[in-house]
């Protein structure tokens, strides 16, 4: 698809995680925010510090 934007995701979940329940158990609860860092071909750059939000119960 021309134009089309590629993604490429973190690493997730840790690999030396044995239960990641119980790490999710042990995580801040509340109003997270998702930070996204674009880069485009030519390298410049674009950061949105709340691109989503999401709660934790």
């Amino acid at each position: 698809m021309a134009g089309a934007a590629s993604i490429r995701a973190g690493p997730c979940p840790s690999p030396g995680v044995a239960d990641p329940r119980a790490e999710a158990d042990g995580s801040p609860r509340g109003l997270w925010h998702l930070a996204v860092l674009a880069t485009a071909k030519d390298r410049d750059t674009t950061l949105d510090t709340k691109a989503a939000d999401f709660s934790v119960a």
